[in-house]
């Protein structure tokens, strides 16, 4: 059987055929892609946190020899006879001083790398230093 234009209803069944597969072939692909594209995205998700982890584990390192180097070099440039008083206000600054700067530090990792947390509670993180100085002056002023 044909219609008015001399196209055979076997072609037309034939067309809508392959239409179906053609159609059955891009759902496939389209969910093979979501599915890469799901995959790639957990792949640079993981690899954004490991990033982030060695950024961290290199900033306490980084803490820590400045926590001891900064005590060691600002005892051992104390006066040798010095008061026990003075001793400990200087201790103070220079562990205040250390402090505010690994809290630096600290704030512009998460600032930089971590911005979907709530960045007002790491300014915070300066007031136990600012304090320490604080008492580090008073106690040398009074001393």
């Amino acid at each position: 059987m044909t219609d008015g234009n001399g196209l055979k209803w076997t072609d037309l069944e034939e067309m809508a055929e392959e239409v179906e597969r053609l159609k059955d072939e891009f759902v496939d692909l389209d969910q093979n892609g979501d599915r890469l594209e799901n995959k790639f995205k957990n792949l640079n998700h993981k690899l954004e946190k490991i990033h982030i982890n060695i950024i961290q584990v290199v900033s306490i390192v980084v803490s820590v020899l400045a926590l001891v180097l900064g005590n060691l070099f600002g005892v051992l440039t104390l006066p040798e006879n010095i008061e026990a008083s003075k001793l400990t206000g200087y201790l103070f600054v220079i562990n205040g001083i250390t402090l505010t700067g690994i809290s630096f530090l600290i704030i512009s990792i998460k600032y930089l790398f971590l911005d979907n947390q709530k960045k007002k509670k790491y300014f915070l993180l300066l007031i136990l230093p600012v304090i320490l100085q604080i008492i580090g002056f008073i106690i040398i002023k009074l001393s």
